[in-house]
């Protein structure tokens, strides 16, 4: 019969192989990859305002990832849209007061306009 607190192979088991090390030790390397860095994780968010029938600012330069937030503070209602090649939206009608973000996914210039207003233009170059 084995004598207490001794494995029949080994040895004496420490208090330290009777520990759950095994399981922090994985948790901690499945962690790492959750610290490194990404271009989503540094995306930044810009603010275009509407407001005296222009845009503010009129360009813009952002990157892959970062949002643009497009807030109408004008007294009439815009129509946002882009059919450029590094991006194609249409937010349909904003209305004053209202909001609309999209994100950048695409590098190069993005030009920006109101269906509303064809006098509206934004360019964006997206790095």
């Amino acid at each position: 019969m084995p004598t207490p607190g001794r494995h029949t192979d080994t040895g004496p088991i420490s208090d330290c192989a009777r520990s759950p090390v095994r399981p922090i030790v994985a948790l901690a390397v499945m962690a790492i990859p959750l610290l490194s860095f990404s271009p989503v994780a540094m995306a930044e968010e810009w603010l275009v305002v509407q407001k005296g029938r222009a845009y503010m600012p009129e360009t813009l330069t952002a990157h892959v990832g970062d949002r643009v937030v497009f807030s109408n503070e004008d007294d009439v209602t815009h129509n946002v849209y882009s059919d450029s090649k590094a991006a194609v939206f249409d937010l349909g009608a904003q209305k004053p007061g209202e909001k609309a973000t999209i994100v950048l996914q695409t590098p190069g210039i993005v030009d920006v306009e109101c269906e509303i207003h064809p006098k509206m233009h934004l360019l964006i170059d997206v790095k």
